[in-house]
């Protein structure tokens, strides 16, 4: 080769960069597909994790369910199972709060807590909706019988004249996400 068609030793050393900058920039993109599928990966392991443990806690309330639904068919035949009666319980006790906390409705209490409870975790996603709602059946009878209460309680009654606005306010978002659901699953219609 001609001493003038050699390719000088500044082009040469532009080469070798050029086809360096290339081999990084792949290197770079490889590295970078690598992270995301770990991050994905770890993700993955971390969201089977978190199910994992949620388990635990709705077999908890699965277990929990039966007494309180055995407690709910209790009040569900008490007298108190009549807006009338209830009514009656807030002016004799002086409060919706003193009726509600009253030995009287001690079952429908632990039935409110309970599903109190499990709405506020669903709401908070700390157990997922969905497998609330293919293992724990809605309490509608209790919500049902309960709803000129609730309305007294939240309105007027709870203490003092004054109302409770957010009394079962988180069974009430439960109860719209069973209903949601119920729409949409063709099981219900």
């Amino acid at each position: 080769m001609p001493e003038d068609q050699k390719p000088s030793r500044l082009q040469q050393i532009t080469q070798i960069t050029q086809v360096a900058s290339s081999i990084s920039v792949v290197v770079g993109i490889i590295v970078a597909v690598i992270t995301v599928y770990s991050t994905l990966r770890n993700a993955n392991v971390a969201v089977t994790g978190v199910r994992l443990s949620t388990l635990a806690t709705l077999k908890q309330f699965i277990d929990d369910d039966t007494k309180i639904r055995q407690q709910a068919d209790q009040f569900l035949e008490s007298p108190y199972n009549s807006p009338q009666k209830l009514h009656e319980l807030i002016v004799l006790k002086g409060s919706g709060k003193k009726a509600y906390d009253s030995d009287e409705l001690k079952d429908l209490r632990e039935v409110g807590h309970h599903y109190e409870v499990l709405a506020t975790l669903v709401k908070l996603e700390y157990i997922d909706f969905d497998l609330v709602f293919e293992s724990i059946p809605f309490p509608d009878d209790i919500w049902n019988a309960t709803e000129d209460f609730r309305k007294e309680i939240r309105t007027k009654n709870w203490s003092a004249g004054k109302g409770l606005p957010d009394f079962w306010s988180n069974l009430e978002y439960l109860k719209h996400r069973y209903d949601e659901a119920r729409r949409k699953n063709k099981r219900f219609q």
